[in-house]
């Protein structure tokens, strides 16, 4: 019996596809056989944590496998399964940076919430700004990190929009709503000189 080489293998994978006939399982164990160790060592060049690497590397695997109806035999399998994993590794990196910046702004209110305030800066905080605070503190999680985030940390939408891994427009759309509900609450409250 002679071995099959990783080429060999790779023109019976192609053949199978372009014949319709690949299973799902035929795929995915020729991708963690024959790219597993090439995607983990790529991703890990991108990320240097190899945890994860390796998370990178078993995403691009399942991804490729979900995806290989728009996969083209005949064109570099390779390099497409390659574009898969950085990809991939881009979106881990982005998560990581969010996290980052979520984490050092969390870190940031905490620090300054623990220090409490001069009996001077307490005097200057309005009725209006607690109410307008208190009002904000009542709003659903969903609208009140956006509202935070904006205006107590001056990010810009598309920043929020990384940090919460949601869609610009979803973050557009939570501070728009956040401030419908802010100015009923705040009316009910009679506070003055709002828009």
């Amino acid at each position: 019996m002679t071995a099959i080489l990783p080429s060999d293998q790779s023109n019976i994978i192609e053949r199978r596809l372009s014949e319709g006939r690949a299973t799902q399982s035929e795929i995915t164990h020729f991708l963690v056989v024959h790219y597993y160790a090439t995607l983990h060592r790529l991703a890990l060049s991108l990320l240097s944590q190899s945890e994860e690497a390796a998370d990178v590397a078993q995403q691009t695997i399942i991804k490729a496998a979900a995806k290989i109806d728009q996969y083209q035999p005949g064109t570099n399998f390779k390099a497409w399964v390659f574009k898969i994993a950085v990809n991939e590794a881009r979106m881990a990196i982005r998560r990581n940076q969010a996290r980052q910046r979520l984490k050092n702004i969390l870190t940031l209110g905490l620090q300054a919430d623990s220090q409490p305030l001069p009996p001077e800066a307490q005097m200057i905080l309005s009725e209006r700004d607690r109410s307008i605070w208190k009002a904000v503190s009542e709003l659903p999680t969903k609208q009140k990190l956006p509202v935070l985030l904006r205006y107590s940390f001056g990010l810009t939408d598309q920043e929020i929009s990384e940090i919460l891994e949601v869609p610009h427009g979803t973050v557009r759309s939570r501070l728009h709503n956040a401030h419908k509900k802010l100015f009923v609450m705040l009316a009910k409250q009679e506070v003055k000189g709002l828009r």
